[in-house]
């Protein structure tokens, strides 16, 4: 992985800085980077096998000849994703990552905008195995961290049945601050954002183009009932995110088979939803928003206009909190605020 940022913060405090390099932890070990905290080149951090937030020791020499040992957070990127052919790849690498274990791992960062516009299927999902069932335990899945960064992916069209942008999400994987516009899901068993797991979706937008056929499916997870939940524990956590059906193919097909976000024939495990919210004209769709439409309290967070949306004080009050990196709310509705 590179080293993305570095908070030197800390080392600002001592004056008189004679020198500074980095712990052997990391390499390379015999670079000096100057006396300046506030201006170090970036390219000559590396450290292979590690990703995400960790810690570093930064020494520095003051002018008195004394030593300091400093501990500064640092960001680990495993790989910057700036092109359509690795997007399409980038599953590849995290599944190399993975320490010997069945989980992929990583911390993966889009670097700007990306009109994939084309069939996408993880190049090697974890998850639905070609026996009929799901490969389950906490070391099954992606276990590291997808950072969109505020970018945008458009046209991802899911290609098979029981796959999703990520198959299947580990307890401690991780899917965040990233928009899907001009989505396609029109498989069976399907997510647009992962198919089934645990961890953790957040700030996601998803703005679908056709959502048809196929049963069993969701956006941010798939509605597999007993299958889905020999994953363990009690689904993802989906934090402050958004669906957008209005312009899109919706098919009527029967009562339970095509639910907006997702959902589990156990209610208990049919996901933690936190601020999640769906625009669909479909009324048949609306009481389906979470679980089978047998649950009181399916149909939050559906709304069939944007002015019904717009009107309801208790869902504008939690607008109202999201990340506003990330999202801006335009009469009522919240927008995926993409970077340029």
């Amino acid at each position: 992985g590179v080293i993305e940022s570095v908070d030197l913060s800390g080392v600002g405090d001592y004056k008189s800085i004679l020198s500074i390099k980095i712990d052997k932890q990391f390499e390379p070990v015999d670079v000096e980077f100057g006396t300046d905290p506030n201006n170090l080149d970036m390219n000559l951090f590396t450290k292979n096998n590690d990703s995400g937030e960790t810690n570093m020791r930064v020494l520095v020499t003051a002018r008195d000849g004394k030593e300091f040992t400093v501990t500064v957070p640092v960001l680990l990127v495993s790989q910057y994703i700036s092109t359509k052919d690795e997007l399409k790849d980038w599953y590849t690498l995290a599944l190399k990552l993975n320490n010997a274990s069945a989980r992929a791992r990583g911390y993966f960062k889009l670097k700007n905008n990306i009109a994939y516009n084309d069939l996408y299927s993880a190049s090697a999902p974890r998850g639905w195995t070609a026996g009929g069932s799901w490969e389950i335990g906490e070391q099954s899945g992606f276990a590291g961290v997808f950072d969109g960064d505020g970018y945008n992916i458009e046209g991802i069209e899911i290609e098979k049945d029981h796959s999703a942008f990520v198959t299947l999400l580990n307890k401690d994987g991780v899917i965040k601050n990233v928009s899907f516009t001009k989505a396609k899901n029109d498989k069976a068993g399907t997510g647009l954002v992962c198919a089934w797991g645990q961890g953790l979706i957040e700030n996601v937008y998803v703005k679908y183009t056709s959502f048809t056929q196929g049963g069993w499916k969701g956006t941010f997870y798939s509605c597999f009932s007993e299958e889905a939940e020999k994953c363990g524990g009690d689904g993802p956590t989906v934090r402050d995110c958004f669906a957008d059906f209005l312009e899109s193919a919706v098919t009527d097909s029967d009562a339970y088979k095509a639910q907006l976000i997702g959902g589990a024939k156990n209610k208990e495990k049919c996901g933690k939803l936190q601020g999640v919210y769906t625009l669909c004209s479909k009324t048949s769709r609306l009481n389906q928003a979470v679980g089978l439409g047998t649950f009181d309290d399916s149909v939050w967070g559906a709304f069939k206009t944007a002015e019904l949306l717009a009107a309801d004080t208790a869902a504008q009050a939690e607008l109202a909190t999201w990340n506003t990196t990330y999202w801006t709310i335009t009469d009522g509705v919240p927008v995926f605020k993409t970077k340029a």
